[in-house]
């Protein structure tokens, strides 16, 4: 018996291993569309790109574990099923339990990998990431602004710019908004184009230089402004990003990017609310994500020696399981929003691996002979 073990779990191991580089590779080309466009078109140096990606990875490799160990549990079955093996063993008296345990380490190994990358690598990942873009902001503000799009991350000043040309540097049609004074005090500065003056050296000012506008500063009433315009105008754009950088970080706390002793000391010691549930539910999904990879293992050995399934029925299969899991992950955490309890929260996370363990276990064969005879009746026909 261990013979055909290490058989088994050495057909499963190549498959699994090559859908999850597969898969990892897909969701890499998805994000490299846009990290490309900031290459191309901001100016991004090729060293940033390849940091870029590499934090990424964490974020990848979470999704691709339990897909791969679905998808490679169905093309390993399916091709057992066609070479006749399937067959073979179930007529020699082993029955799906015989392929229980193989399947099992192959999911548990996934499931302690994906454990590591979402406890640990994941949300470290999605911090440096923050911090990493914050930074990028800092040294070449033109990867931050987007044509057409408010930008708002530096509180009380929103920026809105209708073109962007020669990699960032040339901007057209400006609308800056700054009501860090309070409303009473409010700026607005309208400029027709500008360009961002490249630092001297590592560390300096970045200057927004604004040319050909004018500034629109309250004054008295409500509804009465005075305009004056203006041929240049020199911003310190690296001064307003560090300070909403410091006040952001300060104020509010990302789920996906804390640490999970902090998730804890978070739920523990918050009041009951919106935020704690998203708490509650990110740390306890940190705990099903893990699992589902042993319950996708089970869904498809339940699935392949019930009937048989060809690999490409294999791969639709796959791809439709993960979308309603991950649909149901993402109505879970809609429905966390609205509750305040931390526990009914956490118990959202769990909701689409408890409806494909029931899935697996309805699908589970009575009996070995059945499924023996019934494979041997789809080989003949």
């Amino acid at each position: 018996m261990a013979i055909f073990h290490r058989y088994i779990f050495l057909e499963l191991l190549r498959p699994t291993v090559a859908s999850i580089l597969t898969l990892g590779g897909i969701l890499l080309v998805s994000r490299l569309v846009k990290i490309i466009g900031l290459l191309i078109n901001r100016g991004l140096a090729t060293s940033e790109m390849l940091s870029l990606v590499g934090l990424f990875a964490p974020s990848f490799l979470e999704f691709a574990l339990p897909m791969g160990v679905l998808l490679g549990t169905f093309l390993t079955l399916s091709r057992l099923t066609i070479d006749g093996e399937l067959l073979g063993a179930q007529a020699c008296g082993l029955g799906p339990f015989a392929f229980l345990r193989p399947v099992l380490w192959i999911a548990g190994i996934a499931a302690i990998c994906t454990g590591v990358v979402s406890f640990l690598l994941r949300p470290a990942s999605r911090e440096t990431v923050v911090h990493f873009l914050e930074n990028l902001s800092l040294r070449r503000a033109s990867a931050a602004f987007e044509e057409q799009v408010f930008f708002d991350r530096i509180p009380g000043i929103i920026i809105y710019i209708n073109k962007i040309m020669d990699r960032g540097q040339a901007l057209e049609g400006i609308f800056v908004a700054d009501t860090r004074g309070g409303q009473r005090n409010a700026t607005i500065i309208v400029a027709k184009f500008g360009h961002l003056v490249p630092q001297e050296r590592p560390g300096s000012a970045t200057i927004l230089r604004l040319g050909d506008g004018t500034i629109f500063t309250r004054s008295g009433g409500e509804n009465t402004y005075e305009a004056s315009s203006f041929r240049t105008l020199d911003w310190n754009l690296t001064e307003s990003l560090a300070g909403s950088t410091t006040r952001s970080t300060a104020t509010e706390i990302d789920p996906k990017a804390a640490s999970s002793m902090t998730l804890l000391h978070l739920v523990q010691n918050s009041r009951p609310g919106r935020q704690t549930g998203l708490f509650a539910l990110e740390l306890s999904s940190r705990f099903a994500l893990p699992a589902s990879c042993v319950v996708f293992g089970l869904f498809a050995l339940s699935c392949s020696v019930r009937r048989r399934i060809s690999p490409t029925g294999g791969a639709v299969i796959s791809t439709s399981c993960f979308l309603a899991y991950y649909l149901l992950a993402g109505l879970a955490e809609s429905m966390a929003q609205e509750i305040e309890s931390a526990k009914y929260a956490a118990a959202l996370a769990w909701v689409p691996n408890t409806l494909f363990i029931l899935v697996a276990l309805a699908l589970w064969p009575k009996s070995s002979a059945t499924v023996a005879s019934g494979h041997e009746a789809r080989l003949r026909t």
